[in-house]
């Protein structure tokens, strides 16, 4: 069964000098593709971080970091081939942030950056999250939790945000003898994997870049006939 699924190969480069037209929808057996323009319109800004959260009913939402931590747009992701826009709103922060990690049922350790400290997001209603900053997260953390309700905050300084934006190559080799470029997705900073579906979230310059597996997501519907999917 595994066979039959066509693999996709994922090249991460540092620099191209050619490029590819923008995408918007391409299908390709056992991928499909999606294109910031073919997203809701929330989804098309670039963002700087993102997070996925279950919310332990069968719905998965994704949430974006958006306009330099001005803005963060939740999305319904819980259906890759149909994106919903649950929300957005504004965190009143101090520094762009990085999703670090949970500590406890519905609380996520943010990290600022450039050394601004952390602080928590309250997902407890995850259409409303809420930024609790306390003097306890005043240093840049990493957290580890103990049990369902304590944790370990470790001092973790960081000297910047250093990451560097990749393009990214979706390359189609279900005929090996032929394989083939679907797109470039460029200057990719974050990419994340939902593993019920095998979807793949990418953050790049043009804004998210959504990659379905159809069969997975069918496989998922037929293990799970009680899902949201």
């Amino acid at each position: 069964m595994i066979r039959q699924l066509m693999t996709v190969v994922l090249l991460s480069m540092t620099l191209l000098t050619w490029g590819c037209a923008k995408i918007t929808f391409i299908s390709s057996r056992d991928l499909v593709v999606i294109g910031p323009s073919a997203l809701p319109e929330l989804a098309r800004s670039q963002s700087q971080a993102m997070m996925l959260y279950s919310l332990g009913n069968g719905q998965t939402y994704l949430y974006l970091e958006q306009q330099q931590l001005a803005r963060l747009v939740i999305l319904n992701v819980t259906d890759p081939a149909h994106i919903e826009v649950v929300g957005s709103m504004k965190l009143d922060a101090p520094a762009p942030f990085d999703f670090v990690q949970p500590i406890a049922d519905s609380v996520i350790v943010i990290c600022f950056r450039d050394n601004h400290g952390s602080a928590i997001l309250d997902l407890h209603k995850p259409r409303t999250p809420l930024l609790r900053v306390s003097t306890l997260f005043k240093k840049t953390m990493h957290a580890e939790a103990f049990g369902e309700s304590a944790s370990a905050m470790i001092d973790w300084p960081t000297f910047g945000y250093a990451e560097t934006a990749r393009d990214y190559q979706v390359i189609d080799t279900a005929d090996p003898r032929s394989p083939h470029l679907l797109t470039t997705i460029h200057l990719v900073q974050q990419r994340i994997e939902e593993s019920n579906t095998g979807t793949v979230f990418f953050l790049g310059a043009d804004g998210m870049t959504v990659l379905r597996h159809p069969y997975l997501e069918a496989l998922h519907r037929a293990l799970d006939p009680g899902g949201k999917l």
